[in-house]
């Protein structure tokens, strides 16, 4: 399948591949594409099951991974930098396994990958409760309960540009459950074999947030050693929302090839 894709930056420049998370959109890397890498051609990908790509199935990993190399190949994009968050950091990873060639270096936004079952059980039980709301004051209202003020502008932009009514009168995030479900359990996967990328890595986590701990930090340091650098920021999860104005820079930095502040 040939993603959904929005495009930001000058369209000779050179790629730069955005890959969402669980239940997201690609236009959730708007800020980033426009601010961090002005001058880079970013493709933000719906994936399958999410926002305005198809939601047929299979939604396995695999199948993720090949709708990200069919729709590089529909932009005649050969190889590219990569950036990606959470559940899109799991694809990210399988993609530079999968086809080395494509992907010169990572840059991984608090991925989720390689998480406790345990982990896993719980976010598939939140993926079953239906959530929804009567109207976007009350899903913004929901949204951004309890968030960081320095956040809550990418919850307002989320629920401008992606709520959706439903046919019962509801709002929801558009996305397919089975395909998030589907998600949840790729991420129980073991962490796989890192010996055949050779690029380097930008880690960027927040401490506060539950998806990479000790596992998935020696997974990263043995397979990569010395390609491998580390941001740790204060924040939770939505680390390019809490904490934008330490992302923004880290990022273009490395992928400019300035040396990148260890934290």
């Amino acid at each position: 399948m040939i993603l959904q894709t929005t495009t930001y930056g000058p369209k000779e420049a050179e790629p730069v591949l955005a890959i969402h998370g669980l239940a997201a959109h690609g236009r959730r890397m708007r800020r980033l594409a426009e601010e961090a890498l002005p001058s880079r051609r970013v493709l933000a990908v719906d994936l399958r099951g999410h926002g305005r790509s198809g939601w047929d199935p299979p939604w396995h990993l695999d199948r993720h991974v090949a709708d990200l190399v069919d729709t590089l190949d529909a932009h005649r994009v050969g190889r590219c930098d990569v950036i990606a968050h959470s559940y899109g950091g799991c694809l990210a990873v399988h993609l530079a396994i999968a086809v080395p060639e494509r992907v010169r270096h990572l840059v991984l936004l608090d991925p989720a990958i390689g998480l406790d079952p345990a982990l896993v059980t719980t976010g598939v039980e939140e993926e079953l409760v239906d959530e929804s709301w009567s109207s976007p004051d009350e899903a913004l209202s929901a949204r951004t309960a309890g968030q960081p003020p320095q956040a809550i502008w990418g919850y307002e932009e989320d629920v401008a540009v992606h709520l959706a009514q439903g046919t019962d009168g509801r709002y929801r995030l558009p996305h397919s459950r089975g395909a998030a479900i589907t998600a949840w359990s790729d991420l129980a996967r073991p962490l796989p074999d890192l010996s055949g990328f050779t690029g380097q890595v930008l880690l960027v986590l927040g401490l506060r947030s539950p998806f990479v701990g000790p596992s998935q930090r020696s997974w990263l340091a043995a397979g990569l050693d010395d390609r491998l650098t580390v941001v740790e920021l204060d924040c939770g999860h939505m680390i390019y929302w809490e904490a934008f104005d330490d992302v923004a820079p880290a990022i273009s930095s490395f992928l400019d090839g300035a040396p990148t502040l260890r934290r």
